[in-house]
């Protein structure tokens, strides 16, 4: 009995070896190789561009993992690591700062092994390979219009070339950024806004070009600030436009049931999220001009309220809030035609929170006109519009009082003053004898 029971022992003994010898030659023989990731993964890069790697091998482990750079003949090592038995996954980093490697075409090689017996106990081996450019110089611009006369509140257009290829130009006034659109004749055209806040002697506008490995070139360019001073005014929120206006807005904000502090949020919080959407709005336009000739005006209405008019609002005798009016506001008789001011293209036309039922134009380079209040419109979104053609009616939808126009002109989705567009002066020598470099 116990010879029997001793044979059974070493019989389960031999069989638990047999299959650990089978696991161990099956997960040590696999032949999927270990898995590379390379992160980023451009064209273009500089020596600080930070590449991140990552190994995996679920079999039999990571053994070994090179990075070289390829130029040429020549070959520069990155990265080398050794890993010790039972590493599964490894993370890491590099970058191209070799000070052999050139400005050129140039190849990232990564080879990376694992511990498997195959091909004769070298393992199984990965390699991934990515062409690029290494670009270490940032673009060179040259600014080609020489007069820029600017005004606090209104607008600019500089036309420039860059000396590369690249992925993002623009003029930065402050911290906002408005962007520069390449032409057929290579020729870059930014038009660009002088915020009403900001004061255009203390904020130097300049034009920023980052090419395709992340390379940055700022310059400024000549010209002259003017300050203005905007008007102040007082409104009187009764409770009658309380009573009229602000039921429209109960659905935004079903939580406030006291009136004036439902308007109140609708001034504040409404209006900022508003502006951000007209941001947003403002990157849908056309990379060259769709205006002819000068912005005109609305016929036979009388000016209301001014651009950038700061505005004190009062209840019952007590200051509630403060805001600017973006806009003019232009008034004539109820349900009066709206025309389009100059030639441009239906972007947007639904109702936009405090602007009510709002019509957008696009105009080309960021430039769009807004109408805003409006009973109603019927253009359909990408239409063609002439200028003076009809886009719908006058109303008070909206935060509006009364029935009028509020109109807008917006560079990038920043509001300028749109008595600038209405000047055939201003005009000519600020935007149209410029456009004449591209052409």
């Amino acid at each position: 009995m116990a010879m029997k029971r001793g044979s059974r022992l070493l019989l389960l003994f031999f069989l638990i070896l047999l299959g650990a010898a089978v696991f161990g030659y099956r997960h040590l023989a696999e032949k999927k190789p270990p898995e590379v990731t390379l992160s980023p993964l451009p064209s273009h890069a500089t020596r600080q561009t930070v590449f991140t790697l990552q190994a995996q091998e679920s079999g039999s482990g990571l053994q070994e993992l090179l990075v070289q750079a390829v130029q040429g003949e020549k070959e520069f090592s990155l990265l080398q690591q050794a890993f010790e038995p039972g590493r599964f996954e490894w993370n890491g980093e590099f970058t191209l700062d070799r000070a052999e490697l050139q400005d050129g075409p140039l190849e990232i090689r990564v080879f990376c092994s694992d511990r498997s017996w195959t091909d004769w106990g070298n393992g199984n081996l990965t390699l991934f390979r990515l062409p690029l450019i290494l670009d270490t110089q940032p673009p060179q611009i040259s600014v080609l219009t020489r007069s820029h006369n600017l005004n606090q509140g209104g607008s600019g257009l500089i036309a420039y070339r860059v000396s590369e290829e690249i992925e993002t130009s623009g003029v930065m006034v402050g911290d906002r950024f408005f962007p520069g659109y390449r032409q057929d004749s290579g020729v870059y055209l930014a038009l660009f806004a002088v915020p009403y806040q900001l004061d255009p002697v203390q904020n130097r506008p300049r034009i920023l070009a980052r090419d395709q490995a992340g390379n940055e070139r700022e310059v400024t360019f000549p010209f002259h600030g003017n300050r203005k001073t905007f008007k102040r005014d007082s409104l009187n929120i009764s409770q009658g436009f309380l009573d009229l206006v602000m039921p429209q807005f109960q659905a935004q904000f079903p939580d406030e049931k006291n009136l004036l502090d439902l308007y109140l949020r609708v001034n504040r919080e409404l209006r900022s999220q508003n502006l951000s959407e007209l941001l947003a709005l403002g990157t849908q336009t056309s990379p060259s001009p769709l205006w002819d000739g000068v912005f005109i005006r609305q016929p036979r209405a009388a000016p209301r309220a001014g651009f950038a008019d700061h505005r004190t609002y009062y209840h019952q005798g007590e200051i509630v809030d403060e805001q600017v009016h973006t806009g003019v506001d232009l008034a004539s008789v109820a349900l009066d035609d709206i025309l389009a001011s100059n030639r441009g293209r239906v972007v947007f036309n639904d109702v936009l929170g405090i602007y009510g039922q709002a019509v957008i134009l696009d105009h080309g380079l960021g430039l769009q006109t807004l109408y805003a209040h409006l009973s109603h419109s019927d253009v359909p979104l990408g239409k063609m519009l002439e200028k003076g053609q009809v886009l719908g009616a006058s109303g008070m939808t909206g935060l509006a009082a009364g029935d009028h126009l509020h109109f807008e002109v917006l560079i990038s989705g920043q509001a300028v003053n749109p008595v600038e567009w209405w000047d055939p002066s201003w005009t000519e020598n600020n935007i149209f004898q410029k456009l004449e470099l591209v052409r």
